[in-house]
Parts: structure tokens; C-alpha cells; sequence
């Protein structure tokens, strides 16, 4: 089984959630508590282990299907249920369309595909450098390639 990410976006999260939580504890273990100490180290080893959790969103690749593998929850994917992978406009929660890695089910469904969406590229390839070509997406091109081995061969 092989497990399909974004190593830049993942190992920032991760580092921000490992200095976090260590500065969470480290207020937490300081005492007595002075003005709020207990809360702030609370609240940095909380969002500590949030970005941990989100640093190891992915997409797990196995003969039988795919694995969605997001921060708190997970969902399997049989390869005969995805017509294909590709770059969609999700709504995301504050209502905002945004384009995202997403597979495209035969229901008509669009998942977000995890761990697949490059952590700079709202920054740099919209605000900062307009004229930079859109963003790419490795892992969404190596499980398009992966989906259509494995459809071929049956």
C-alpha cells in the first residue's frame, strides 16, 4: 500500500504542529501559572496536535481501491467508482468557490482528495505572481495514472 501526499505541505505541518505542541507543553509544565499560562499552553499543544493530525492527510493506494485518508476521519474508494481525477471547484465553508484536487465518482459525487492540494499555491499562483502558469497537482497526475492502470488491466 502506498500512501500519496504533498511532502512540502506535510512536513510544514508537521513542523509547525511539533513546535507547537512542544510550546504548549512546555507552558504547561512551567508553573505556577501566571495571567492565562494554563490557557495559552492549552490552547498551542490543542493546535499542536491539529496540525499534526493534518500533516498526515493523504491518499492511500491498494489493488482493490483508494483510501482517503483525512484528518479525523477516513473513507475507501473502490478504483470502479472513480471515473476520474481531477482538478474541481469545491465550496469550501465559508461558501467561497476554490479549485481543488478531487475524484470524480460514477454517482456524480466530488471528493477532495487529501494531502493532494500544494500549500502555497493560493498564495503564490493568485496573489503574489499573477503571471505564473496555474497550479499543478503531482499526486492528483499519479493517481489519474494509477486509476487508468488499473482499469486497463481489467
Amino acid at each position: 500500500m502506498t500512501t500519496l501526499r504533498d511532502r512540502p505541505r506535510s512536513r510544514c505541518l508537521a513542523g509547525l504542529g511539533t513546535v507547537a505542541l512542544a510550546t504548549g507543553v512546555g507552558l504547561l509544565l512551567d508553573r505556577p501559572y501566571d495571567n492565562g499560562q494554563g490557557w495559552l499552553g492549552g490552547f498551542c499543544a490543542f493546535l499542536g496536535l491539529i496540525l499534526l493530525s493534518m500533516a498526515r492527510q493523504g491518499t492511500r493506494v491498494d489493488p482493490s481501491g483508494i483510501r482517503l485518508v483525512y484528518p479525523f476521519r477516513r473513507r475507501f474508494v473502490p478504483w470502479d467508482h472513480i471515473v476520474c481525477f481531477k482538478e474541481a471547484e469545491i465550496r469550501n465553508p465559508f461558501g467561497e468557490r476554490t479549485r481543488k484536487p478531487a475524484a470524480l465518482l460514477i454517482t456524480g459525487e466530488t471528493l477532495v482528495v487529501p494531502g493532494a492540494d500544494r500549500i502555497a499555491s493560493p498564495l503564490l499562483h493568485g496573489v503574489l505572481f499573477s503571471s505564473m502558469r496555474p497550479a499543478t497537482f503531482p499526486v492528483l497526475d499519479r493517481l489519474e495514472k494509477e486509476r487508468r492502470n488499473r482499469q486497463h488491466r481489467f
